[in-house]
């Protein structure tokens, strides 16, 4: 039976909840930067009219399901919705809004709001919302300009992993050695092309004594276009052997079986593959940007590094293929950097900002 994020959450909740009431909100509009104001408004209103009912529906029926069940505060785990804010604010109850996509003008920005970084954006903000929180420094810092600063928080997602206990891996335990990239590729903007390019120059340069490439994540139809060019990509430089594409996984299926993740995405808002990365001590190689540079710990838990330099990249895969001992000590310092992400205190900070909310 195939892997279901919504039935896998919903039984990670079903044991600290009472009811589970299912809407769907009209998505926030986003636009691209370059658009004039009078074109973001007019596709705005389209999206308003392909909704059908604007944000009226989902508003009341969760504005209703507040009321029935006497709920107290409300948390909207996303900025691509303001429909639980606008319910909470009619039922007056007390709603937090949390940051997770970066927006506005920041790199990696999936685009700006309608009237972002105005001061009626901010005035709405401040009055929908009792707090609103960033869940890293990189959303907290691209969200300055747009978001009311005065009730910004920045937590980090706390990670619900037990931490593993080290183990030291031998040369025998890297046969293969496996890099696991978990980033669907129905997302484009992930970078797979520069896996497969960093993938040619270890295969160029060290032969068949490099490591095999496993692909993780939802997969486009067979027929979508940025699949057959990786497809093509991968035959061209004969790499069908070390190049896999292993669909959708759970993470505890991905961390047994993978050695070292490769993150090829700069602009994560956080960034949870490093986390259950560290938390399963499987050291980490990503790009410089967004949450990465929070959690990689350069050198020690990982390595980051710039576009420009793939070879470099190569050459520290190959290191840690060939090194144990290097590669037993990024280990045992993911291990150690995940303490600091553990679940309870993660969740006794939110829970403080609730309390202080309510």
């Amino acid at each position: 039976m195939p892997f279901s994020p919504v039935k896998n959450y919903e039984n990670m909740i079903s044991t600290f909840v009472e009811k589970i009431c299912y809407v769907k909100p009209m998505q926030i509009f986003f636009t691209n930067n370059k658009r004039s104001l009078s074109e973001k408004i007019k596709s705005y209103l389209y999206a308003a009219y392909k909704s059908r009912l604007w944000h009226l529906y989902p508003v009341f029926r969760i504005y209703f399901f507040i009321k029935v069940n006497k709920i107290n505060l409300v948390h909207t785990n996303t900025l691509m919705s303001i429909d639980a804010a606008f319910a909470s604010r009619l039922a007056g109850v007390s709603h937090t809004q949390h940051i997770r996509e970066i927006t506005g003008k920041m790199e990696g920005s999936l685009g700006s709001l309608l009237f972002q970084e105005s001061s009626f954006f901010k005035s709405l903000y401040k009055f929908l919302n009792k707090r609103i929180i960033c869940n890293s420094a990189y959303s907290y810092q691209s969200s300055l300009n747009s978001f009311p600063n005065e009730i910004m928080e920045i937590v980090y997602n706390p990670i619900c992993f037990e931490v593993k206990k080290h183990t030291e891996r031998e040369q025998e335990d890297f046969k293969p050695f496996i890099v696991g990239i978990v980033a669907n590729v129905t997302a484009r903007m992930k970078n797979h092309s520069l896996v497969i390019e960093i993938a040619k120059r270890i295969k160029n340069k060290y032969g068949i004594k490099g490591p095999v490439f496993y692909f993780y994540g939802n997969l486009p139809s067979e027929s979508d276009s940025y699949l057959q060019e990786l497809r093509k990509e991968i035959e061209k430089n004969k790499m069908e052997q070390i190049i896999s594409f292993k669909g959708l996984c759970k993470p505890s299926v991905i961390y047994s079986q993978i050695h070292l993740l490769l993150h090829p995405y700069p602009y994560e808002s956080f960034g949870r593959v490093y986390m259950e990365a560290l938390f399963n001590g499987k050291p980490v190689i990503a790009f410089n940007g967004g949450g990465a540079s929070e959690f990689i710990d350069n050198g020690k838990n990982g390595f980051l590094f710039g576009f420009e330099e793939l070879d470099k990249i190569a050459d520290c895969i190959h290191k840690f293929i060939t090194n144990t001992a290097h590669y037993n000590q990024c280990s045992k310092f993911a291990l150690e950097s995940a303490q600091d992400f553990k679940l309870k205190p993660g969740l006794q900070q939110f829970e403080k900002i609730v309390l202080d909310s309510n």
